[in-house]
């Protein structure tokens, strides 16, 4: 997992991640391209979720995320993929 800094950790969130066996590696401030990839994530995540619906719920943010993983893993065409979606190369 990585963070950018201190600032952003707590003992509670530290005690977990070593409770999970999860090492924290964190990135130099102002340099959001050694986290490119998650940062990619944040961005799609933001535009094809969280910006595209109104929530009332934290519920229905659960639901709309699941609906997408769901899409995103059995419909959604992957580039890299030859346009397949994902669970017709793991299958």
């Amino acid at each position: 997992m990585f963070r950018e800094g201190y600032k952003f950790t707590s003992a509670v969130f530290d005690s977990w991640a070593r409770k999970h066996k999860i090492k924290i590696c964190f990135i130099q401030p102002g340099k959001p391209t050694q986290n490119s990839l998650i940062e990619r994530f944040n961005g799609s995540y933001r535009k094809e979720v969280l910006d595209a619906h109104l929530f009332f719920e934290l519920n229905h943010v659960r639901d709309q995320t699941q609906t997408r993983l769901w899409n995103y893993n059995n419909v959604r065409p992957h580039k890299s993929l030859c346009k397949l979606p994902l669970i017709r190369t793991v299958s």
